[in-house]
């Protein structure tokens, strides 16, 4: 509208010749305006209209594995949502309901940012403005390790004072399609360097050949502000030296570091307990500063709010326990992984008397000497049901405990897979309301009932 103020300003006051181009702009203008405050909808029905785009946007959630998922695709949901916005401007402003309308802003605009070209590790900053973002050191190798790891690297571990922590990832496949890993964690103020190589098969004879290696460093050289961190991944896959390649930490690790959880009895050589090693872990996770690669409270709630999956992670910190705000980027093979295949979240959940035999049987494996584990590092899946049956298949629990643990194990997993369930159903509800600004009583639809979460059963 000041545009057209001052077209038709300048109007008055322009020759013949100008007069007529300005006509023309201001037929245009005009006409451009009548469009853009076209809206015949009420106030309620712009609400509705942005409560669908809300469902569908959950929706599209709740059947991919999150936000940086290639099939979570908005396009159309995006193009109703600005079609609505535009049309109806005045409107929406008139009806004080621009407050509605600043969750799903925020979210369609770094969603739009992290999956855009040149921002393939999903950051908001793009590849060139990250690696420029931090010193050289956040992403170098020690270079004890730049060729892989050497054969004495627990004589090195020593004289450097590094820690070392040999182990099988539960989850995650990385180069060979391995879960095997060797931690390295490199403490050399300000900065503080956690070096994760994926071991080959037959490693350690093959010792030194290595494919992969992830780094996630914390630099503490900011006087007064929280630490930032950094994440890079190298690959040796195509090329005979380390080259970064492109990889979404964020999926996994949305908030930095994340505790430690071996598959169950997978522990190898190692100069620290599990437990000391996640202590530390806790030292650093939610202390520092994300924000430059991604504002986790744009996108969305904290996940797990009905289930208090949020009293460890949020984005608090005065929390004495927190592990870091946990949203729809997430990825939701690794959630499932974690509380079905795993059964180790929520934490405790094998603590119960119920489940006393399974926890036994899966305790005794943790309890067995190396050689006895042998080829049970081979075997792709390390969860529950997998230690069960190596520890019958060898003879290392009784018939008896093995039928009772089964047993407890079945309905410990048919338990896992319903609060799962029931997780992403509320997240969906959760996610839909922040979208919609409906957690907001001045932008609910009058007389609507909103669908409320459930409670997990444990």
């Amino acid at each position: 509208m000041l545009f057209f103020k001052k077209y038709l300003e300048r109007y008055k006051e322009s020759c013949l010749i100008e007069r007529y181009f300005l006509t023309i702009a201001i037929l245009i203008l005009a006409t451009l305006n009548v469009f853009a405050e076209d809206c015949q909808k009420t106030p309620d029905q712009i609400l509705a209209e942005m409560q669908s785009i809300a469902n569908s946007t959950s929706r599209k959630w709740q059947t991919t594995n999150g936000f940086y998922d290639r099939e979570f695709i908005l396009d159309k949901e995006s193009a109703d949502y600005a079609k609505l916005k535009n049309s109806c401007a005045r409107k929406i402003s008139d009806s004080k309901l621009a407050k509605c309308f600043e969750n799903m802003d925020r979210f369609i605009d770094q969603l739009e940012k992290v999956k855009s070209p040149h921002h393939a590790n999903g950051f908001l900053l793009n590849d060139q403005e990250y690696k420029g973002s931090r010193s050289k050191a956040n992403f170098e190798l020690p270079k004890e390790l730049m060729n892989g790891i050497p054969a004495n690297y627990q004589e090195i571990a020593k004289a450097n004072n590094w820690i070392f922590y040999e182990y099988s990832s539960s989850l995650v496949v990385g180069a060979g399609d391995s879960k095997r890993r060797l931690l390295f964690v490199v403490e050399e103020a300000p900065l503080a360097k956690w070096i994760q190589f994926t071991l080959p098969d037959q490693w350690p004879q093959n010792i030194g050949q290595e494919k992969m290696v992830d780094i996630i460093s914390i630099d503490s050289s900011r006087s007064k502000a929280a630490p930032l961190v950094s994440y890079i991944e190298y690959s040796k896959e195509e090329s005979a030296n380390w080259e970064s390649v492109n990889s979404k930490c964020l999926k996994c690790h949305a908030n930095g570091l994340r505790p430690l959880r071996p598959a169950r009895g997978s522990e190898g050589a190692h100069n620290t307990s599990y437990y000391e090693l996640n202590a530390k872990i806790s030292k650093y996770s939610g202390k520092y500063d994300i924000r430059p690669l991604l504002h986790n409270e744009d996108f969305g709630p904290a996940f797990g709010a009905s289930q208090k999956c949020t009293s460890c992670h949020s984005n608090s910190l005065i929390l004495k326990t927190n592990y870091g705000q946990i949203h729809g980027g997430y990825s939701k093979d690794a959630l499932y992984s974690k509380m079905v295949r795993e059964l180790q979240m929520p934490p405790g959940v094998l603590a119960r008397s119920q489940y006393s035999d399974l926890s036994k049987a899966l305790s005794q494996f943790s309890d067995l000497k190396a050689d006895e584990k042998k080829g049970f590092r081979q075997i792709k899946s390390l969860s529950a049901p997998e230690v069960l049956q190596f520890m019958i298949d060898n003879k290392k629990i009784s018939t008896a405990l093995y039928e009772k643990a089964k047993d407890q194990l079945d309905q410990a997993i048919a338990e896992a897979k319903a609060n799962y369930e029931m997780l992403i159903e509320n997240y969906k509800i959760e996610l839909s309301e922040w979208l919609s600004g409906s957690d907001n009583k001045q932008c609910k639809i009058k007389g609507q009932v909103h669908a409320k979460p459930n409670r997990a059963s444990h």
